[in-house]
């Protein structure tokens, strides 16, 4: 009897802990690629720069006046420096599917507001934070919410329809 007492009190206890409040109702993420028109060469012909840029659109959102802090996000070893900023206009027009089968528009649930995340890459070096059932290609929101540290997965990254070269 004392032994399921402990493992139920040890169930209990880690399934508390898996879930941290963040403050995130939803979070919504979108890669889009911009192909360069003319791409500059050295001497040899070789590329001076890549002919591909990927822009990273991620959107959260949140109940009540309550915000979380975001520090980091992770993706695939990389780490980001992330801005948050209140999106004012709403609806929010996003754009198409790679696909083209159909356009996508952000509208928070009644209650809610919405965030855009401002997230550049930089030069840190350091491990990505570990995360239970991580998946390559997953965006790791790194935070505090209410004095109390957090990490939210986002599992589904939508592929927008890329912007054409000028």
């Amino acid at each position: 009897m004392k032994i399921l007492c402990i493992l139920a009190l040890v169930v209990t206890t880690t399934a508390l802990a898996a879930q941290q409040p963040s403050g995130i109702v939803n979070a919504y993420a979108f890669m889009r690629e911009h192909f360069a028109g003319t791409i500059a060469v050295d001497d040899q012909g070789n590329p001076m720069q890549r002919g591909v840029d990927t822009v990273n659109l991620v959107y959260i959102e949140t109940k009540g006046n309550d915000v979380p802090t975001i520090k980091r996000a992770w993706r695939n070893g990389q780490a980001y420096q992330v801005s948050l900023l209140p999106v004012k206009q709403l609806p929010v027009q996003i754009g198409s599917t790679r696909s083209g089968e159909r356009k996508l528009v952000l509208q928070p649930t009644r209650g809610s507001r919405l965030w855009q995340l401002s997230i550049d890459p930089v030069n840190e070096k350091g491990r990505q934070p570990a995360v239970k059932a991580y998946k390559r290609n997953d965006l790791i929101l790194e935070g505090e919410y209410k004095k109390s540290k957090f990490l939210y997965t986002i599992r589904n990254i939508t592929m927008l329809m890329p912007i054409p070269s000028v």
